[in-house]
């Protein structure tokens, strides 16, 4: 029964063969597939999430169904399922590299820091020095129903 309510314990139990009850503490549970078809499409949905999440953020502060309860429970699980796939889709990755080499896993985090720094570096001048982006005037604001 222990192994049947707790399909994580079940999985770290019995894969690898040989190795008993041994147990990682960095690694996740096995919830879901960890092969690449599985990760580009949960890479997809993610990255869905994101654009619709974008484009709410392009239309604030008068974005799709505002001031509706449907449109702020929308939001708030887009950004939740947004970060869920997509972290789930990095920490994987994560552990395949780490499976396949240890210089694998240092490349990807390597990469990553890259990938923030280059966003941080697009994103100052576009905020700090042109203000491509401003506050909206909330005084004279009126959204259309």
């Amino acid at each position: 029964m222990g192994l049947i309510s707790n399909p994580g314990d079940a999985d770290h139990s019995t894969w690898p063969p040989g190795k008993g009850r041994q147990r990682s503490a960095s690694s996740p549970p096995q919830l879901f597939p960890r092969y690449l078809p599985f990760l580009g499409v949960l890479t997809g949905i993610g990255t869905g999430f994101g654009a619709y999440n974008m484009a709410m953020a392009v239309m604030s502060p008068c974005p799709l169904m505002q001031g509706h309860w449907s449109g702020e429970a929308f939001i708030v699980a887009s950004w939740v399922l947004f970060n869920g796939c997509l972290s789930y889709v990095k920490v994987m990755l994560g552990v395949t590299l780490r499976d396949h080499s240890r210089s694998a896993l240092l490349w990807c985090g390597a990469v990553v820091q890259l990938g923030s720094l280059f966003g941080a570096l697009l994103m100052f001048p576009l905020v700090n020095v042109w203000r491509l982006f401003s506050s909206a005037d909330f005084c004279s604001l009126q959204c259309s129903a």
